[in-house]
């Protein structure tokens, strides 16, 4: 089993624990892309002892360390400006994820050719869907997160997490569309693209192209293990996503916020427009 068991809620992040060699090696690479099942095979590779690094686990860890900025820089070095610290190599890798041994999800998927070169020994998943079954979750679950009011407040005035963690789902909608994130069709095109240049670039004996309903059996013998006396994960359907931001991340954050500014004793026309705020987040929900 997973040393990892992820909390119930965004409250309990995982002891601050230093830079350490890697124990094992990265042996499984989720590559994807998110809405794919990704949980599903998340929760999977931790039942089957895999400590896996999921979106989830980015923003557990960042409450004791840098694990936005320094997914923020990498993304910005490889996709925009050149600037920041380049992810290439394992040991580059290592510094985000050497007490796990797999992947899945992003941000880890938007440095998919960098994985593959940088653990060569690690064995490869992709999950794949109906490209329109794809399209419709991520409307419920990516889209549907940014169309909310809220987060214009809380990026203005929480710099702790909100203005850190935003960008991580910004940017994968913005790469995949080529800079035009309300483009469907080019979203769509990706999903192809990106789908095919897996299969392209990793030999066939190291890939198994999966989706959830396949079930344990070519999953475990895809990694060699045996297969668990239980139904594989089946998690994060239908708006699962969207609630979970809404019920964890940004009522946990608006509290954050309000609670600061009452230890502060902040002027009334500030605590205005934090109450402002939330009715216009509670309208919307």
């Amino acid at each position: 089993m997973s040393a990892f068991n992820p909390p119930e809620t965004p409250y309990e992040p995982y002891p601050a624990i230093p830079r350490q060699p890697r124990k094992e090696p990265m042996k499984v690479l989720c590559l994807g892309l998110s809405r794919t099942g990704t949980m599903s095979t998340w929760t999977a590779l931790n039942k089957l002892g895999f400590p896996c690094y999921h979106m989830v686990e980015t923003g557990l860890n960042n409450m004791h360390g840098n694990s936005f900025r320094l997914w923020r820089s990498a993304i910005e070095a490889k996709y925009y400006n050149g600037k920041g610290r380049k992810l290439v190599t394992a040991d580059d890798f290592d510094e985000l994820l050497w007490r796990y041994q797999a992947v899945s999800d992003i941000p880890t998927i938007l440095f998919a050719d960098d994985l593959i070169a940088a653990y060569p020994d690690a064995k490869v998943i992709l999950t794949e869907r109906d490209v329109e079954g794809w399209m419709k979750s991520m409307q419920n679950s990516f889209y549907e997160i940014f169309s909310w009011k809220i987060w214009w407040f809380l990026e203005l005035t929480d710099w702790q997490y909100t203005r850190q963690y935003l960008p991580l789902l910004r940017y994968p909608i913005d790469i995949w569309t080529k800079g035009d994130p309300e483009n469907r069709d080019k979203l769509r095109q990706w999903f192809y693209e990106y789908n095919a240049h897996i299969k392209s670039v990793v030999p066939k004996e190291r890939l198994l192209v999966f989706h959830p309903r396949d079930g344990w059996e070519p999953f475990c013998k895809h990694l060699g293990v045996p297969v668990p006396d239980e139904p594989f994960p089946n998690v994060n359907e239908g708006m699962f996503a969207a609630d979970l931001h809404k019920n964890l991340i940004v009522k946990w954050r608006v509290m954050m916020v309000l609670t600061g500014f009452a230890k502060k004793s902040v002027p009334v026309v500030v605590a205005g427009l934090a109450v402002w705020a939330c009715w216009l987040m509670l309208k919307k929900w």
